[in-house]
């Protein structure tokens, strides 16, 4: 029985929307063990980075004009902006509550299992405006139905030399001087969330149209970072950022899987039946 492109989509998002429910809970720990408990959540971040990226895609990006007779309501250009205004905020609204002291200074505390979800939130915001600057969904680009970027290259390379730079640069003892300890130790917490707003995109941008032996290269490298580094058992300062990494990796791996083999693309030219249709 061959499952209809819907249900796969459908299936995908409930199995990570568990995965980090049960994360939450001890309840996998009880079944499973502790050591499979242990393996599974620690990639809660990596699953809600999934979910966000993925769902940007699915929610506004094939909904842009033109559509198809009977499309979804997202389609419509004040709609869809509305929607993204609406996405975009609730990820700030996360990140904002669980990385700062705001519940504590109210007097109530957020459970560990989410304040961890902190960077995932912080990565999740800063792929999708990405995304959506650099394919034009923000303004409902004709040439974004098929995500084809609407940026020149150029331009989109200083996107990544500065997050390349900025992350450099936060664990240089010059930022301490300048910004103080609090705020470098606020910013050293997201080192996941750096690498996958790097790693998340590159995907798009370059690793997307290639052929398959660079297909092959990509997938080899988000595979071996997780195994070597934790096999390897690294002390150095480079190293051990890295090994800090690792969700946004399985993060990246996840999301290449989902556009390259549930969603097909870009092997297939995306028509307006595609933007009618999408989940």
């Amino acid at each position: 029985m061959k499952l209809g492109p819907q249900v796969t989509r459908i299936s995908f998002y409930v199995v990570f929307a568990g995965l980090l429910a049960i994360v939450q809970t001890d309840l996998l720990t009880t079944v499973a063990g502790e050591s499979a408990g242990d393996l599974v959540s620690r990639n809660s971040e990596a699953y809600l980075m999934i979910l966000l990226v993925a769902g940007y895609w699915d929610l506004f990006a094939w909904h842009c004009e033109p559509c198809g007779r009977g499309s979804l309501p997202a389609c419509d250009p004040k709609r869809r902006w509305a929607g993204q205004v609406t996405f975009f905020a609730a990820l700030f609204v996360g990140a904002l509550v669980t990385q700062t002291g705001i519940p504590g200074s109210a007097g109530w505390e957020l459970a560990a299992g989410i304040i961890t979800l902190g960077e995932a939130f912080v990565a999740g915001l800063v792929i999708s405006l990405y995304v959506g600057f650099t394919r034009g969904f923000l303004r409902g680009s004709p040439r974004s139905l098929g995500g084809l970027p609407v940026v020149s290259g150029p331009i989109r390379g200083w996107y990544y030399l500065g997050a390349v730079v900025a992350t450099v640069l936060i664990y240089q003892e010059l930022a301490r001087t300048i910004l103080g300890d609090v705020v470098v130790d606020w910013l050293q917490v997201n080192a996941e969330a750096y690498a996958a707003i790097v790693l998340v995109p590159l995907y798009f941008d370059v690793v997307a149209c290639r052929g398959r032996m660079a297909k092959l290269a990509w997938y080899g490298t988000l595979v071996a970072q997780p195994i070597v580094l934790q096999a390897s058992d690294p002390a150095g300062s480079v190293l051990g950022w890295l090994e800090r990494t690792t969700e946004a990796f399985v993060a990246a791996l996840v999301v290449s899987l989902y556009f390259d083999v549930v969603r097909g693309w870009p092997h297939r030219r995306f028509t307006r039946t595609d933007a009618g249709t999408a989940l």
